[in-house]
């Protein structure tokens, strides 16, 4: 559980000024929850002024749900059919037909739609529903124009440990398809013979300055928990901390409903654990200080549990 709880860590390090009040019991092993996910693209001839396109968009964002024996795409493999015809045409068609073979597998479940963005730098944003039995969630839409070129979301896990994931960042890196050997925005088309394992861009029109710069970030938040237990008793809150990031002192908000003490433990981000404090709770809500004192400024993750009460968060000191 804390190795997942690191990974997760390390995932949130670009969101950790951002906190979710919204708490998840962590004996809700069967559940289905709704996420907000939103794509803002900073891509712009500012960002990326190397033959930036006058007519920069994005195809319709298309995901799916899925559990871990299934992978939809990744860096390092072959691009699927759907997936070729979603980077190279921005059509979705053939990648609907694959995602909906799966769920009749039995390997995903909910196919997910949203909008594209008509003109960057732009935003998106949709709800979807996902379930603690397919608990990964992934996601493409096409950067245009180009030869095979698209961002996307690769099995990202929501359900790590048995915990819903309140918050998370993913950066929007651009990835090559690996079907046509396009170098430019609006190239001819040339078919790639054999097709060649997709890959991030690390060069021009995306490294600028020696730098490979991102062309947008994409950021999902827990809205609500459906649960199959209809009688779950009393709730225990967590919220905050703030302020976050903080330069002396950052508090939690607890309301527990379990009449048990608290354990609270900061870890930094490579995993050893640096401080801990046990917390005597009362009925109502509380504040609790983050035990921080004598640490040096970085990136720490808390882990709060109380009974069957668990949440992880990250928090964020400066000297």
């Amino acid at each position: 559980m804390l190795y997942r709880t690191i990974v997760l860590a390390a995932a949130l390090i670009s969101i950790a000024t951002h906190s979710f009040a919204q708490n998840v019991r962590y004996d809700q092993q069967q559940s289905t929850a709704t996420y907000s996910v939103e794509f803002t693209s900073t891509w712009s001839a500012t960002s990326h002024p190397d033959d930036f396109p006058a007519d920069a968009h994005y195809s319709p964002l298309k995901g799916v749900t899925h559990n871990g024996s299934v992978t939809f795409w990744d860096a390092g493999q072959l691009a699927s059919p759907g997936v070729e015809s979603m980077a190279e045409t921005g059509s979705n068609t053939i990648l609907d037909s694959e995602m909906t073979e799966a769920i009749n597998a039995g390997t995903a479940e909910f196919v997910v739609n949203g909008p594209g963005i008509n003109v960057s730098p732009g935003s998106a944003s949709f709800n979807f529903d996902i379930s603690s039995t397919h608990s990964r969630f992934s996601l493409v839409s096409m950067i245009a124009p180009s030869p095979d070129w698209f961002v996307g979301i690769n099995s990202l896990d929501l359900f790590p440990g048995g915990l819903w994931v309140d918050t998370i960042g993913v950066t929007a890196y651009v990835y090559d398809a690996g079907t046509d050997d396009g170098s430019t925005y609006t190239a001819a088309n040339a078919d790639s013979d054999p097709h060649v394992a997709i890959e991030r861009i690390e060069q021009s029109p995306f490294q600028y300055a020696g730098v490979v710069t991102p062309v947008g970030r994409f950021f999902l938040a827990l809205v609500s928990v459906t649960g199959l237990d209809e009688n779950p008793g009393p709730r225990t809150l967590l919220s905050g901390p703030f302020p976050n990031p903080f330069s002396s002192e950052a508090y939690l908000t607890l309301e527990n409903g379990t009449g048990e003490s608290a354990t609270i433990e900061l870890y930094d981000i490579i995993g050893r654990q640096v401080a801990q404090d046990v917390v005597a709770t009362t009925s109502g809500t509380q504040l609790i200080k983050l035990p921080s004192e004598n640490l040096s400024p970085g990136i720490y993750v808390y882990r709060v549990t109380s009974g069957p009460f668990l949440k992880t968060g990250t928090a964020v000191l400066v000297r």
